[in-house]
């Protein structure tokens, strides 16, 4: 199933290649809005090219490896590759028209192509991409998988596969292995967890027995393996046709990126060093204050509305000050519109905000549900003591409370704190797994660039129109 829509998928964007050629033309040479200065020339010319537009269209998707792992990438992954090759492709044909004698090819033509080119097969791919998970979510296409092993990595795979997370695994069942943890306390821990109960279909090196009769084509290796016992299998695995994927247990010490290097004729594999050097500050200070102002001019009108409101709702001041941790470990007032009634905290003390807060006023639920209350906290941005995207701050009673309970908890403070962040375009909002949501910090900071930041832009955009807000 999953091979016919992405063969319908290479077609259809074929098509759109050669459809984006044929409208650039047209809004270039008859639509008026920009000058003619050497009269229109005959679509026949455009036509001839599109044949090499399509050859380099090809290559450029096969280098960029969008035709591969079908559906199994994000789809804002997707998107900005898409962008790439979009670009890519669009470099390629001017260079190739810039050394083209034979004919005169406009530039503003393949300009615009290159803008139609983004937009048809982006929409194209969240076509076929709709279609491909409502697929699955029917039982159809889905990739037969087993969990091989035990530990902290096997349950983050367990959990992914049995949540149902779009990646078109069916999860079958555990398989044992050589020193890769319990997987007896996995299968009870997934029962006591999540509420599936996972059969145990055998051992790892008796691959041949249960890969036919479940129908298994994927093995994910969670945690270390024996060396001997991986030198059997990968074979077997070879010859059973099964895709095995190795996972290894490093999530605890390595998050970062990994630089790949074949000196000595050896793989030789070394660890990144934190990517945000000063360029990047640079670059990333410069997109947040134009986005925080792009963000206050727009949201002014509705910032009065709320404010007004606020003030209707329930006594008390309309914006709420409170200090946080950012940067370093600094302490600074954050800005937020009110969303509790006055002294909230005052018979409590500090405690963490849950989905159905009582303490919340009738316009706060509103506020938080919306992550409209944040707004203000454009204001921490253009003042340099926030970034639009990084880890969310905390108070410095919880910083130092967590601080001695999960370990790596301060690095979330070598980048600017943020309004959203990795952590919580992925679900981790308030009253979540405070390990997985260090995970999720630690990772960006060790993984910055301004792709990654655009991203998490996107998907908390998103995010606003479907997911709760507790947090």
């Amino acid at each position: 199933m999953n091979a016919i829509l992405l063969v319908v998928t290479i077609i259809l964007d074929l098509a759109l290649v050669a459809l984006a050629m044929v409208g650039a033309y047209h809004i270039r040479f008859y639509w008026g809005w920009i000058p003619l200065v050497a009269g229109i020339p005959p679509l026949a010319s455009y036509l001839r090219v599109i044949p090499l537009i399509l050859a380099v269209w090809a290559l450029t998707y096969r280098y960029s490896e969008l035709y591969s792992n079908w559906g199994r990438r994000r789809g804002i992954d997707e998107f900005f590759s898409i962008i790439g090759a979009a670009v890519l492709s669009v470099l390629v044909v001017l260079a190739l028209a810039f050394f083209y004698r034979g004919f005169s090819y406009s530039r503003i033509v393949l300009v615009i192509f290159g803008f139609l080119l983004l937009v048809f097969i982006s929409v194209n791919r969240l076509l076929m991409f709709g279609i491909t998970r409502l697929l699955w979510r029917r039982g159809k296409g889905l990739r037969r998988a087993v969990v091989a092993g035990g530990g902290d990595m096997a349950r983050v795979l367990v959990k992914k596969l049995v949540g149902g997370d779009g990646a078109g695994y069916k999860l079958l069942g555990l398989v044992y292995t050589d020193g890769a943890g319990d997987v007896e306390e996995l299968k009870d821990w997934a029962e006591g967890e999540l509420g599936v109960d996972l059969r145990c279909l055998g051992k790892i090196s008796n691959m041949h027995e249960w890969v036919g009769a479940e129908g298994v084509d994927t093995v994910f290796v969670a945690g270390e393996m024996e060396r001997n016992e991986l030198t059997k299998i990968l074979p077997l695995a070879e010859k059973l046709e099964v895709d095995l994927k190795l996972v290894p247990d490093l999530l605890g010490i390595m998050r970062t990126k990994v630089r790949a290097d074949s000196r000595f004729g050896l793989p030789l594999f070394s660890l990144r060093k934190l990517p945000m050097n000063w360029l990047g500050r640079a670059a990333k200070r410069m997109m947040d204050i134009i986005i925080s102002l792009i963000a206050l001019i727009l949201f002014a009108p509705l910032a009065g509305v709320i404010a007004v409101a606020i003030k209707l709702n329930s006594p008390g001041p309309v914006f709420y000050i409170q200090e946080r941790v950012g940067l370093d470990g600094r302490t600074f007032n954050i800005y937020k519109f009110r969303t509790m009634r006055i002294s909230a905290e005052a018979e409590s003390g500090p405690v963490w905000a849950k989905k159905d807060d009582p303490r919340r006023t009738a316009i706060g639920s509103f506020l938080r549900k919306t992550s409209l209350d944040e707004v203000p906290q454009c204001l921490n941005v253009l003042a340099g003591e926030m970034s639009v995207v990084g880890p969310r701050p905390e108070r410095p009673y919880f910083v130092e409370k967590f601080s001695n309970q999960v370990p790596r908890y301060l690095e979330r403070h070598k980048v600017k704190s943020g309004i959203t962040g990795w952590a919580q375009v992925n679900g981790l909002r308030g009253d979540t797994s405070l390990e997985d949501r260090v995970e999720y910090d630690i990772y960006y900071v060790e993984n910055w660039s301004l792709i990654f930041d655009l991203k998490i832009i996107i998907l908390t955009v998103f995010n606003l129109f479907s997911s709760e807000r507790v947090g």
